[in-house]
């Protein structure tokens, strides 16, 4: 199959007469649609958002995580079905939520514009997405392009990606997702190509594994890790510093995501703060207050010094610095009043 594909980009390329962007139309979210992955630029395509649960998903984070492992980023959007729903019961607010996610956890979200719906009874049909639902959203991104471009996920956990171990790894990304403790994804898969750059591997402090033998190189390659590495059998396996490098403290449904800017040494580090406690007859989130605590170590992965300024941005407000708290081992914040979603930049 990559020989079929990469002579049709090949082909593309020799009509324009120069290097194009290369996708395919696939969800990075299985083996069999990473394999294509070396020749990409980025993934494109639909992904089950679940519309009709009227939750907030978090499976396509997972993804998100997955295809920035592999130095890329999934545009997303979501199903035929999912659209369809979203048009049965005008529910523009949920998809609000499906945007936010996305951008927070470093990929995109097509613009909701034409959306291709579909049932069996209806069969192929169309929900036109309103400019006024979703503009100030993508007005928001592009307004803070800086604390976007170039940021990847801070962590001091790895999880080790094989094919062989998908479900393993897929398991337990989605746990570490739901308890906001922050995860890599490091590629360990010979048919893409991916072995263990040990200077990237050496920044973690825990490794983790599916049931399934890694490969004998990789084994050989993470012999000289000095961390922990183990397999993964649950949350009760992580040590407890670990799981709790970030605390949310005021709802159990804000997903956190912390990212920094490898490249650039004095850029902030930015704490994106998803509020999916999403109200289905009221079509949006249930505002909340939330106190967000973090680690110090992790943050000085990312930061020369302790942060002394905490800048808070949300959709359609002016950005405002807050308070910033330093205690011991942990520097912590509050914001009130949380929408949809907010980033704070510390520095």
């Amino acid at each position: 199959m990559l020989e079929v594909v990469k002579s049709i980009f090949e082909y593309a390329e020799k009509l324009r007469g120069k290097p194009l962007l290369r996708s395919v139309n696939a969800s990075a979210s299985s083996p069999e649609a990473l394999v294509v992955s070396p020749l990409v630029d980025f993934f494109c395509g639909e992904m089950d958002h679940n519309a009709s649960s009227g939750r907030v998903p978090i499976e396509p984070a997972f993804v998100f995580r997955l295809v920035e492992g592999l130095g890329k980023r999934q545009s997303a959007t979501a199903g035929g079905y999912d659209w369809a729903w979203v048009a049965e019961n005008n529910k523009p607010g949920l998809v609000r939520t499906w945007i936010a996610q996305a951008y927070a956890f470093g990929s995109v979200f097509m613009v909701p514009h034409h959306q291709w719906c579909y049932t069996q009874e209806k069969s192929t049909h169309w929900w036109e997405g309103k400019p006024s639902e979703f503009a100030f959203l993508y007005k928001f991104v592009r307004q803070n392009a800086n604390l976007f471009d170039d940021y990847k996920s801070l962590s001091d956990i790895a999880l080790v990606y094989t094919n062989d171990n998908f479900s393993d790894i897929q398991n337990a990304g989605m746990e570490l997702l739901k308890e906001n403790i922050p995860f890599n994804i490091i590629f360990a898969e010979p048919s893409l190509g991916a072995g263990i750059n040990k200077g990237e591997v050496s920044k973690y402090e825990l490794l983790i594994v599916g049931k399934n033998p890694l490969p004998e190189k990789v084994r050989q390659q993470l012999s000289s890790f000095k961390g922990e590495t183990i397999k993964w059998n649950g949350m009760e396996g992580l040590p407890k510093n670990l799981r709790e490098e970030i605390k949310v403290s005021g709802s159990d449904k804000v997903r956190v995501s912390l990212r920094y800017k490898p490249k650039e040494a004095n850029a902030p580090v930015v704490c994106h703060i998803l509020n999916q406690d999403y109200d289905l007859e009221k079509d949006d989130v249930r505002p909340t207050d939330v106190e967000i605590s973090i680690s110090l170590k992790l943050l000085s992965k990312a930061l020369k010094k302790t942060p002394k300024e905490a800048i808070v941005y949300m959709p359609q407000r002016p950005a405002k610095k807050i308070n910033l708290l330093v205690e011991q081992d942990r520097v912590s914040f509050r914001i009130e009043g949380l929408g949809l979603w907010a980033m704070v930049s510390l520095k």
